[in-house]
């Protein structure tokens, strides 16, 4: 049995097939299901940024500047995280047209 699987790895039409090729429904089930992550994410990041802005402005009020330097912080890697996941976003929506074209 092995011998049989290590001579149909030898040849290379059975090396393309184990290579497993992706078929378009794949790729479309793929792309929607990043989208809908992506789409999550930035929710989640946007909720974040709008919390952190309430602490970031209680925190100068009470004169915790530290902490407030803490929350600009979180504020800024939080909206990096927006922008990363609207660029994954438009990707992920340009891959699914192109695999929905006819």
């Amino acid at each position: 049995m092995a011998g049989c699987i290590a001579l149909m790895m030898s040849i290379p039409a059975f090396q393309t097939v184990s290579a497993g090729p992706r078929f378009p429904l794949q790729d479309v089930r793929h792309d929607v299901k990043d989208i809908h992550h992506d789409r999550r994410d930035i929710r989640h990041d946007r909720k974040d940024v709008a919390q952190d802005k309430v602490q970031l402005h209680r925190d100068i009020r009470q004169g915790h500047y530290r902490a407030a330097a803490h929350q600009a912080k979180d504020i800024a890697r939080d909206k990096r995280d927006i922008r990363h996941d609207r660029k994954d976003l438009r990707n992920d929506r340009k891959d699914l047209k192109q695999d929905v074209k006819p």
